[in-house]
């Protein structure tokens, strides 16, 4: 079954299949299974067609950021942080956390995986 250019496994379930497409996750699917009126723990293979054209109307509807809308809209969103040259943009340019959080004695994995990563673009 294909569905928003993801190929599901006939036999998982419908909530655990929904929350692989990216932006969508566990909450929203639930939530859309119960709106519709489906189990979330129903088997893909037990759902018919228009179900699927049903949930296709409702990320529409609801005007859900899918696959390649939000990795667009998080794009824009970083680009414009870079353009205007804050804190937050030059934090995630080098891979440090973004949020406030200590970088002196924690983050030491963003920290190393940062510094490998910034030397392989100087090669």
């Amino acid at each position: 079954m294909r569905f928003l250019g993801y190929t599901f496994i006939p036999t998982q379930q419908i909530q655990q299949a929904l929350s692989t497409i990216y932006g969508i996750g566990n909450y929203r699917a639930k939530l859309m299974c119960l709106s519709l009126g489906i189990s979330p723990n129903c088997k893909i293979n037990a759902l018919p067609t228009p179900i699927w054209n049903e949930f296709q109307m409702k990320i529409s509807k609801n005007r859900y950021l899918v696959t390649g809308e939000l990795r667009k809209f998080i794009k824009q969103a970083l680009s414009k942080y870079k353009e205007l040259g804050n804190y937050k943009a030059l934090q995630f340019k080098y891979g440090y956390p973004i949020h406030g959080q200590r970088t002196h004695t924690n983050a030491q994995t963003a920290k190393r995986n940062s510094d490998t990563q910034f030397l392989r673009k100087i090669k």
